[in-house]
C-alpha cells in the first residue's frame, strides 16, 4: 500500500496527466441555519502552534501513542532519537521541496538529507539534527493535557507545505494552489498587507512545479464567511503589525475579509485578547488563535519556551469559566518544521496531506482521560467538526473527505470536571508581556544547524 501511494504521489509531482486532483470548491452556504448545535458544543477554539511532529514533541506518550524512539536515515541506518530543549536554536528547513526530500518516495527516511534543495548556499544535509525529541520537562503541560484529555496520533496537515499554506487550509480547506510562504523584502506580514513585491508560488498540478507567482491576497470562501451567513459569532486572534495589518492572521490573506467589515468585527489583536474575552464572558462560538513568536514552539530561538504556558493559559481560562461545559478546544501544530516523524503520509491530492502533526483535544466530552485516537484525521477534520456542529456545508473536497473527529468524543457523558493544567507561567504574566509582532515562522533563519 505504501508503494502504491508513493507511485500516486510521484504522478502528482511529475509530468503526468494522471496527477492527483487539486482541492475543489464544493458549494456555497445556504442562508438557512438551525437554532441549535448538533453537539453539546457551543464554543469551538482552534489553537495553532508552530512546526512540530508527534515524534518530536510528545515523547512522553511513547508506549501509549504511535510515537517512535528511533529514526531511519536515508541509507537504512536506524538511530536513536535524542533529547533537545524546546528552545533549541536549530531551525530546520521545512519547505514543500524539503517535504519531498524527507518523504523520500514514501520511505519516510530522507530527513538527514535536508539541505541545499531549499537554500542553494547551504551544502550537505541536516545529519542527525532532525532526529531529536523535546525533553519532557519543557513540555510537561502538553503531556498533562494529553493524559487528562485526548490525543490523536494519526492527524495530518492537509497540505504538504509551509505554515502560511497550512493556516489557509485550517480556515478554508484550500490555498488556491499556493504552496510557499510569501517571499519579499518584508516577510513579517503574510497576506494582503504584505509589501508590494511579495509573492507566493502557485503549483502546477500537472508537473508539480511553479505555475506562476502571485501576490498572497486571495478571495476564496472561508469558515468565517459561512459563520457570517449563518449568523454565528467568531473571532480570529493574532498579533497586529504596522497600520492595522495582520502579522500572522490567516484572514489577512483573504481580500474581502481584510478590506471588509469582518476585519474590524472579527479579527482581534493581540492574540492574548482571547484571555480577556473568556474572563469577560465575550467568547464567541468559533475562535482561532495564532501565537506570538515567543510562545509559538517554533525552533530557532532559545527564548521560544512559553508555548506550553500560553496554551495552558487558554485551557485553564476556559476550564475555570462557565464556558467549560459547552466547549471543545483543538490544539495543533501547523506543520512538521523539518523534524523527524516515522508515520507514513497518505497523499490524497496533489497538495497533500503533509506530515503528521500533534492534536490534543480538550473538552468535558472526550471519550475518556488519556484517550488516543488512531483514526486518520487532517486539518479538514477540524473544519468538518465545526461545520457539522453548526450545520454548515463543506467548503471544499478537503473538509468533505475528512472525518469529523467524533471518535474522540462521547456526547452522552456528563461533563467531566476540569483540573487545572500546571504551567511555568501564569496568564497574568503572559498578559503582561508586550505584544511580540515578529512573524512566528519567518524562515530567513532556517538551517541554523
Amino acid at each position: 500500500m505504501k508503494r502504491l501511494l508513493g507511485v500516486l504521489l510521484l504522478a502528482g509531482c511529475g509530468a503526468s496527466s494522471t496527477a492527483l486532483p487539486a482541492p475543489q470548491h464544493v458549494h456555497a452556504i445556504s442562508s438557512v441555519h438551525r437554532a441549535t448545535t448538533a453537539f453539546p458544543i457551543q464554543h469551538i477554539i482552534v489553537i495553532m502552534q508552530e512546526n512540530r511532529t508527534p515524534d518530536n514533541l510528545f515523547h512522553c506518550l511513547v508506549g501509549k501513542a504511535d510515537i517512535a524512539t528511533t529514526g531511519t536515515l536515508h541509507d537504512g541506518t536506524v538511530v536513536p532519537l535524542t533529547p533537545t530543549p524546546l528552545g533549541t536554536p536549530k531551525d530546520l528547513p521545512h519547505s514543500r521541496a524539503t517535504y519531498f526530500v524527507d518523504y523520500n518516495s514514501g520511505g519516510m527516511n530522507g530527513f538527514d538529507l535536508e539541505s541545499s534543495i531549499t537554500y542553494p548556499k547551504k551544502t550537505g544535509g541536516a545529519g542527525l539534527n532532525p532526529y531529536q525529541y523535546v525533553q519532557q520537562s519543557d513540555v510537561q503541560p502538553y503531556c498533562d493535557m494529553a493524559n487528562q484529555f485526548a490525543f490523536a496520533d494519526a492527524f495530518f496537515g492537509s497540505s504538504a507545505s509551509e505554515s502560511y499554506i497550512e493556516h489557509q487550509y485550517m480556515i478554508a480547506g484550500q490555498s488556491a494552489m499556493a504552496y510557499t510562504n510569501p517571499e519579499g523584502m518584508t516577510r513579517e506580514i503574510w497576506g494582503c498587507d504584505s509589501s508590494p513585491d511579495t509573492t507566493t508560488r502557485i503549483l502546477n498540478p500537472l508537473n508539480g512545479k511553479t505555475l506562476k507567482k502571485v501576490f498572497p491576497c486571495f478571495d476564496y470562501q472561508t469558515i468565517g464567511d459561512e459563520l457570517d451567513t449563518a449568523g454565528i459569532t467568531w473571532t480570529a486572534y493574532a498579533s497586529a503589525i504596522g497600520s492595522g495589518g495582520g502579522n500572522f492572521s490567516e484572514f489577512d490573506a483573504i481580500k474581502h475579509i481584510r478590506y471588509g467589515p469582518d476585519w474590524v468585527t472579527h479579527v482581534s489583536s493581540p492574540s492574548s485578547n482571547i484571555l480577556k474575552d473568556i474572563s469577560s464572558g465575550n467568547l464567541k462560538s468559533y475562535s482561532i488563535v495564532t501565537p506570538t513568536e515567543l510562545c509559538s514552539d517554533h525552533a530557532g530561538s532559545p527564548k521560544d519556551i512559553c508555548g506550553p504556558s500560553w496554551v495552558s493559559s487558554i485551557v485553564n481560562a476556559v476550564g475555570g469559566s462557565s464556558y467549560w461545559s459547552s466547549t471543545a478546544i483543538f490544539i495543533t501544530w501547523d506543520e512538521w518544521g523539518g523534524w523527524y516523524d516515522h508515520a507514513f503520509t497518505p497523499m490524497l491530492d496533489v497538495m497533500g496531506p503533509g506530515f503528521r502533526v500533534p492534536l490534543v483535544v480538550v473538552s468535558p466530552y472526550v471519550v475518556k482521560a488519556g484517550f488516543v485516537s488512531h483514526k486518520m484525521h487532517e486539518f479538514g477534520s477540524v473544519l468538518h467538526f465545526v461545520e457539522e456542529d453548526y450545520g454548515l456545508p463543506a467548503l471544499t473536497n478537503v473538509d468533505s473527505r475528512a472525518d469529523d473527529l467524533t471518535d474522540m468524543f462521547n456526547f452522552n457523558l456528563k461533563p467531566r470536571p476540569f483540573k487545572a493544567i500546571k504551567a511555568p507561567m501564569t496568564a497574568a504574566q503572559l498578559l503582561a508581556m508586550p505584544d511580540d509582532r515578529t512573524n512566528p515562522d519567518d524562515d530567513t533563519g532556517d538551517q541554523n544547524y
